[in-house]
């Protein structure tokens, strides 16, 4: 449910943000923002009294109705950049610094293996499959704050404490295809290294909608990977149309 901004502080904003996981430091904003449909269950009030440090379930009780918007929070300044894509080209272009702040490269034993995208300061975002017969969380390194591979693999890594590798990941068809990485010691912000924001409920992913990817991989079938990170836009398509018989013939299960 939507929780009423009427009396709702910094401090709450605070304390949200750090009980959802992030860091307070983090915190950025609370403000007002429509409910919508969301609204015809009702909202989540703040009480009158809570007792301070308590989690914030317990500091709200249901309400009707609402006599200011609902809150909308932002945890932490994500989805910033310095440097801007150009426009469109099939195939991909270089990409310039700092406009994809929050790309990662996750290294083993100074050898590129796959992209990740920073979420937080600890908190890496990858694809499960990166992580077939080398789940060691020893064996990895995060590098990230240039497009310049060659230069990454020679900068000290983040070391990793934790990987999590969704639960249901089927190695033979990809559903669930996500890991996360927690590193011992968090990044430093910068112009060049900045987390990416993570999708909100009903985000418009709709098929015909455009999206940017970016990456060290091959350009090509069989070809070699590129130094410099490169970045390409791409339609969004429905999974009907992407299991067609000359597409993917079906392949797509993910559910």
């Amino acid at each position: 449910m939507p929780v009423c901004a009427e009396g709702w502080s910094d401090s709450d904003g605070e304390d949200a943000c750090e009980q959802i996981g992030y860091n307070r430091e983090s915190y950025v904003s609370s403000t007002k923002a429509s409910a919508g449909a969301l609204s015809n269950d009702g909202y989540m009030k703040l009480k009158p009294e809570y007792q301070p440090g308590s989690l914030l379930q317990s500091r709200l009780s249901y309400n009707r109705s609402c006599s200011a918007n609902a809150v909308s929070l932002r945890c932490i300044g994500c989805g910033e950049r310095t440097a801007f894509p150009v426009t469109r080209i099939v195939g991909g272009t270089e990409a310039a610094e700092a406009a994809w702040p929050w790309q990662a490269s996750l290294q083993m034993f100074n050898h590129h293996v796959c992209g990740g995208s920073i979420i937080e300061s600890r908190w890496i975002l990858s694809a499960a499959h990166c992580f077939e017969g080398n789940s060691d969380p020893e064996l990895w390194t995060v590098h990230a704050g240039s497009v310049d591979l060659s230069f990454l693999r020679t900068t000290p890594g983040y070391a990793v404490q934790k990987l999590i590798v969704h639960p249901n990941y089927n190695e033979k068809t990809k559903d669930n295809d996500v890991a996360l990485m927690k590193l011992f010691s968090p990044l430093t912000f910068s112009r060049r290294v900045r987390p990416v924001c993570l999708p909100n409920a009903g985000v418009d992913l709709s098929p015909g909608c455009q999206a940017w990817i970016t990456g060290w991989g091959a350009q090509r079938f069989q070809g070699s990977s590129p130094d410099t990170l490169n970045q390409a836009e791409v339609t969004m398509y429905s999974r009907e149309q992407c299991n067609t018989w000359e597409r993917l013939d079906g392949l797509d299960t993910t559910p």
